[in-house]
C-alpha cells in the first residue's frame, strides 16, 4: 500500500496547464542565442502506457540535445518515497479528523472504503497528503502511473543515451513544497482536491487527451490564471517561486553554449509567471514549434 501511494504521489505533485496554440501535440519552445539552444517541453506526468505523444518535431529536438532538464529524478526507488510521504505526510499526533470539517472526513472516508491499510493511514495523514491520495486514485482507476508518465520516460531515455541529465529539485525538496504550506492552505487543497475527484474537474482521460491534442479548450493560461486568483498561496509555492528559481538556472545554461532540453510540467510553462514569459522578460526570443 506505501509502494502505491509513493508511486501516485510522486507523479502527482503538480497540475497541468499549457499556453497553446494551433499545434495539436504537446507544447514545445525553442529559446536561442548566439550559441546556445534551449528547447521548453510542457510535460504530462501520468499517462497511461498506450499514450501516444512523441513526435518527429519531438524527438529531433531531444537527439540534438546534449543535455536535458527534469523536475526531479523520478527513478527514486518506491520505497524511498514512500518513506519521504511518510515522514512529511503522516501526523501521529493529531487525527486528521481534527482538522478538518466532518463533511470532509466523510468524504475521505468513503474514498477509501475498502482499503482498510489505506483507510488506516487516512485518519493521521495530513491534509496535504490526503489531497495527494485522492488525486492519485482516479488516476490509477483509469491506468495511468507515473512510469508511464512523459517525465520518467525521458529520464529513462536520456540515461540510456548516455546525455547529461539535471534536476532542478529532490524529490524531498517537491514534498517539502506541500509539507510546509500553512495548514489551513493544506486544507483548502485537499477540499479542492475531493470537488475534483467527486466530478467537479475533467476525467483523467480528458486532461490526457486534451494534453496529446493542445486543446485549448481544456489547457491553457487561464489555469495558471485561476489558480493564482483562487488559490494564491498555492500558486505561490507550487509555480512563481519555483519557476523563479529554474528561470535562473536556464538563464546561466543559456549562457554557456550548446542545445539542452527542459521538460517539466506544462503547468510551469504557462501564464506570466511561466518559464516561457520569463525567459522572454529576460530578453530571449521563444518561438513556438509544436
Amino acid at each position: 500500500m506505501r509502494r502505491t501511494l509513493g508511486r501516485g504521489l510522486a507523479g502527482l505533485l503538480l497540475a497541468f496547464g499549457v499556453h497553446v496554440a494551433a499545434w495539436a501535440a504537446p507544447p514545445l519552445w525553442v529559446v536561442r542565442d548566439a550559441d546556445s539552444t534551449l528547447y521548453l517541453f510542457g510535460t504530462m506526468h501520468v499517462l497511461t502506457a498506450d499514450a501516444d505523444w512523441r513526435t518527429p518535431i519531438f524527438d529531433k529536438a531531444l537527439a540534438e540535445s546534449s543535455r536535458v532538464w527534469l523536475e526531479m529524478d523520478t527513478q527514486a526507488t518506491p520505497e524511498a518515497m514512500a518513506r519521504l510521504v511518510v515522514d512529511l505526510g503522516i501526523d501521529r499526533k493529531t487525527p486528521l479528523a481534527a482538522k478538518v470539517s466532518p463533511t470532509v472526513m466523510a468524504a475521505i472516508r468513503e474514498r477509501v472504503k475498502g482499503q482498510p491499510k489505506l483507510a488506516e493511514m487516512a485518519e493521521h495523514m495530513r491534509p496535504w497528503a490526503a489531497a495527494m491520495m485522492i488525486q492519485a486514485m482516479p488516476t490509477l482507476a483509469a491506468g495511468q502511473t507515473s512510469e508511464a508518465g512523459a517525465d520518467a520516460t525521458l529520464t529513462r531515455g536520456v540515461r540510456e543515451s548516455g546525455k547529461t541529465v539535471l534536476f532542478f529539485e529532490t524529490p524531498e525538496a517537491q514534498l517539502r513544497f506541500f509539507a510546509d504550506l500553512p495548514e489551513a492552505v493544506q486544507v483548502q487543497f485537499l477540499e479542492d482536491s475531493l470537488d475534483q475527484a467527486g466530478g467537479k474537474g475533467r476525467t483523467p482521460a480528458e486532461t490526457q487527451a486534451a494534453w496529446i491534442a493542445g486543446d485549448e479548450r481544456l489547457l491553457g493560461d487561464g489555469v495558471a490564471a485561476d489558480m493564482r486568483a483562487k488559490r494564491p498561496a498555492l500558486y505561490d509555492a507550487f509555480v512563481r517561486r519555483r519557476n523563479a528559481a529554474w528561470t535562473a538556472l536556464l538563464m546561466q545554461d543559456l549562457a554557456g553554449s550548446g542545445t539542452a532540453m527542459v521538460a517539466v510540467g506544462a503547468l510551469h510553462m504557462a501564464g506570466e509567471d511561466g518559464l516561457v514569459a520569463q525567459l522572454r522578460a529576460g530578453g530571449f526570443t521563444v518561438e513556438r514549434v509544436q
